[in-house]
């Protein structure tokens, strides 16, 4: 058999073309090539358009939907797989393997943050609420409280109780590495984002403030699991992923199994991108709708009660 001849294009920098997460899983010799049967792109241009021939397989670690006028199929975040057509991998997928035994030890240190991005405001209004309780210690280029940022973000985090794992976007499906990075190091997670997180971890393993109404309810769970070593100890302990067994959103095996089916299928004809600019426009109003939905569902209530996050 002929080796299969594939491009990558609009990945973010410092992507491998010839060695990744795609290439390692094909059970096939393949080969790059300007003239590819299959085009891997990205969400950060649109270079993919001038491979009018090739099959074209879409894929977003960012919260950024699949543009269907543009690809044949997708691997991205979403819950929606369309018959199998699609495959919903989340991107924490590229960072750690989640199936892990959690580190299971005493901690003195309360909570930390590692968060470059300043402007997501519900993040940093909630790190200012929890730091009433105690002090919560930034790493990161936001809020930095401990003389800079931090050169190894794993390494920091690993000697707190708690890690706050807030997404930048809250979306259905949309799960990144901050979760699973935390667990690594021994912290219970403070995650907030997907609304669906369950699907893909137990939710007994982790605090989860997307499922509370208010950062005071969350911060009153917060502090009751502080003060109790024995449920503080039995969280920690927990694996993310239930029985620490793959999901199937995590399951290599069925991962494999897809891609290699699909790189055997055949492009769409008559592909037009007439629609594409107003589908990537409604695309992108969905996505800042159902933010702002999920931030009003997750009310900073501090300011009425008294005990605002200035």
């Amino acid at each position: 058999m002929d080796p299969l001849r594939i491009a990558f294009t609009e990945f973010w920098l410092g992507f491998d073309p010839a060695d990744n997460f795609i290439t390692r899983m094909l059970d096939r010799s393949f080969e790059l090539s300007s003239e590819p049967d299959v085009v891997f792109f990205s969400c950060f241009d649109s270079r993919h358009r001038k491979f009018a021939k090739s099959l074209k397989v879409f894929f977003s670690g960012e919260n950024v939907r699949p543009n269907r006028t543009e690809c044949d199929h997708a691997i991205s975040f979403e819950l929606d797989e369309r018959g199998g057509r699609d495959i919903r991998w989340p991107l924490y997928n590229l960072y750690l393997d989640p199936r892990f035994e959690p580190v299971v030890e005493r901690r003195e240190k309360f909570c930390c943050m590692v968060v470059s991005n300043a402007a997501s405001r519900h993040r940093i209004d909630f790190f200012k609420a929890l730091s009433r309780y105690r002090p919560v210690d930034s790493g990161g280029k936001a809020l930095n409280n401990v003389g800079g940022p931090v050169k190894d973000k794993l390494d920091f985090i690993k000697g707190y109780r708690f890690c706050m794992a807030f997404e930048n976007a809250y979306y259905p499906g949309y799960t990144t590495e901050k979760i699973l990075e935390a667990k690594k190091a021994g912290c219970i997670p403070i995650y907030w984002g997907n609304p669906e997180i369950a699907r893909d971890f137990d939710a007994d393993s982790f605090v989860n403030a997307t499922s509370f109404p208010s950062f005071s309810s969350c911060i009153e769970s917060i502090e009751a699991l502080d003060r109790d070593e024995g449920a503080f100890r039995r969280m920690q302990e927990r694996p993310l992923l239930p029985n620490n067994q793959y999901t199937k959103y995590s399951d290599p095996l069925r991962f494999r199994g897809w891609l290699n089916e699909v790189v055997s299928s055949k492009p769409r004809r008559g592909r037009s991108y007439l629609f594409s600019w107003p589908v990537g426009k409604l695309n992108a109003f969905k996505s800042r709708a159902v933010n702002l939905y999920g931030r009003s569902r997750f009310r900073n209530d501090l300011a009425a009660l008294g005990r605002g996050t200035k």
